[in-house]
């Protein structure tokens, strides 16, 4: 499995001359694709709760059934997937300094806020909140931060 999220990150970080912390690899490891309830807070101190640590698997790594709630027609397992959410948000290419690592649950299914590590200032990741509405449609993501470093996220996270 480790191997699997290393193939994603050096996809994702190809020519951004960015490296991925191994702290941040060892996280996903550990907590690949757990539902997870977890409450976490932002630097305003207003609570987000972590639901589910995402995948990087592809189509062909998961079961055809049961299908997705989204569309009915992909498999549900690519529901908490990160390439797979990449795929269908609409200016997700657009955010290439960002990784999702997990999502936050939502009491509108289509609206899916995740949790991000961003490089999108040049120096260590940052841990972020994409925020789906806010994000939808622009050029530039809407970010809440969490934290400076992923050191501090995942102390926070213990």
């Amino acid at each position: 499995m480790e191997e699997k999220i290393k193939t994603h990150l050096v996809r994702l970080l190809e020519d951004k001359n960015d490296v991925f912390p191994d702290e941040i690899l060892q996280f996903w490891v550990r907590h690949y694709g757990a539902t997870v309830d977890k409450t976490i807070l932002d630097k305003t101190g207003k609570e987000w709760t972590v639901d589910q640590v995402l995948s990087v698997d592809m189509k062909e790594d998961v079961s055809p059934t049961p299908v997705s709630w989204r569309n009915n027609i992909s498999p549900a397992a690519l529901d908490y997937s990160a390439p797979y959410l990449e795929s269908v948000l609409s200016n997700w290419e657009e955010h290439d300094k960002l990784i999702a690592i997990a999502g936050i649950r939502s009491h509108e299914k289509s609206n899916y806020d995740l949790l991000v590590i961003s490089f999108l200032e040049g120096h260590s990741p940052k841990v972020s909140i994409w925020v789906h509405n806010e994000s939808f449609g622009y050029d530039e993501p809407y970010l809440i931060e969490v934290a400076d470093s992923f050191e501090i996220f995942q102390t926070d996270w213990t």
